[in-house]
């Protein structure tokens, strides 16, 4: 039985530490803003709810239903397209680091084993 030896080609990109600091920084932000646009809409939605169940609402109940659940919802498209813009700059920069990296051959090439090594 003879093995099968195989190997694999993995591309490594150089980035710099203010380049990946960057890039960690839109990681973080996209995450933050995709939290909390669901989590004001998840609020709002809510509050819609709780409404949809009463039959009198109370001024205070008025209120939050009809001015504070569409702020909500403002807010949290607000940040919802934060997170896109911020998703999308991070896409823009691997983009370009990938597009200026040049890949260097630095792998031996692949030589098919046979059997054992002769000796001279």
């Amino acid at each position: 039985m003879q093995p099968r030896y195989m190997g694999r080609i993995m591309n490594t990109y150089p980035v710099s530490e203010p380049e990946m600091d960057n890039i960690s920084s839109l990681n973080a932000q996209t995450t933050v803003r995709f939290a909390a646009s669901t989590f004001l809409a998840g609020l709002a939605a809510s509050i819609w709810t709780n409404a949809m169940f009463v039959t009198d609402l109370t001024p205070e109940a008025k209120v939050t239903s009809y001015f504070v659940a569409p702020l909500l919802v403002l807010f949290a498209i607000a940040f919802a397209i934060g997170g896109c813009v911020a998703h999308f700059k991070r896409n823009s920069k691997w983009q370009s680091l990938k597009n200026e990296s040049v890949p260097i051959q630095a792998v031996a090439q692949v030589v098919e084993v046979s059997g054992p090594p002769e000796i001279p």
